[in-house]
């Protein structure tokens, strides 16, 4: 074998090598500083939102957030729901 069928033979087997990336799943959606290094972040894993804080030696869960499309509360302006959306023709 020569030196440039060599050379061909590792660049043909070199890019048939598939590499195949995985898809990221956590996904820094908004963050906020706090200072003194303290911060609120609103995290994405997959579907699901969380809204976590962190100190210099801690992150804690603060709540797990429900998208619009789950939460009928989450659909209106300000959580409320009226009347006409309950079904009914008065607030109980």
């Amino acid at each position: 074998m020569k030196l440039y069928d060599l050379l061909q033979w590792i660049k043909k087997g070199f890019f048939a090598i598939q590499v195949k990336r995985c898809e990221k799943k956590l996904h820094l959606l908004e963050s906020l500083a706090l200072g003194e290094k303290r911060f609120v972040a609103v995290i994405q894993v997959e579907q699901q939102k969380f809204l976590i804080g962190g100190a210099a030696n801690s992150v804690t869960l603060l709540a797990s957030l429900q998208t619009p499309a789950t939460s009928p509360a989450a659909r209106t302006p300000f959580g409320l729901r009226s009347a006409w959306m309950q079904g009914t023709s008065a607030w109980k």
